[in-house]
């Protein structure tokens, strides 16, 4: 299993960037279970989200 989401080189986060903290989270949240699809998870994931 890849340690990278679909858009590896960041070009994800980048492209949600424009939307709400909120609307981030879960289309990080959705992202992520697409992702790791029936595989356990195995590792911690932390992803902190600032606001300027």
């Amino acid at each position: 299993m890849k340690n990278t989401l679909r858009c590896g080189s960041g070009e994800y986060l980048f492209s949600i960037a424009h939307l709400s903290m909120a609307e981030q989270m879960n289309n990080l949240q959705e992202e992520f279970h697409y992702w790791k699809g029936n595989h356990p998870q195995t590792d911690d994931v932390l992803i902190i989200g600032v606001k300027l």
